[in-house]
């Protein structure tokens, strides 16, 4: 992840949301700007604890997995993360090597012992 992958990150966080089944939030209450995600990209680049992993298809940013701890002291050694794949790229395994990735970060990590993910029960 870098900061210039801010505007196609951003693209792909709204038109996930914007296809409703997958995520609690809505369209209108996603609000976040262009300014915000570089900002959020940034503090995620320089935080110990949290990730996020760009997925390229030919040299196209098509998804990404973000992974942030827990701010809680006592939970701060786990945390949870989501996948968001632009709609062409799913079911031909990006996903999964996003978590594969996700996987060695955490076991690298010496201050993150547990990974987890939430989903809704109608994200197949």
């Amino acid at each position: 992840m870098q900061i210039k992958d801010a505007e196609i990150t951003l693209k792909i966080q709204r038109d996930v949301i914007k296809e409703n089944n997958y995520l609690l939030n809505t369209p209108e209450e996603f609000t976040r700007t262009l300014q915000e995600q570089v900002q959020f990209i940034h503090d995620v680049l320089h935080s110990d604890t949290d990730t996020m992993i760009v997925s390229e298809y030919n040299g196209e940013v098509v998804g990404f997995l973000l992974f942030k701890a827990s701010r809680l002291k006592k939970m701060s050694h786990t945390g949870t993360f989501g996948v968001m794949l632009h709609e062409d790229y799913r079911n031909i395994g990006i996903g999964r090597k996003l978590v594969e990735y996700l996987i060695e970060w955490a076991e690298s990590n010496p201050k993150i012992d547990k990974v987890s993910l939430a989903v809704l029960s109608s994200n197949d």
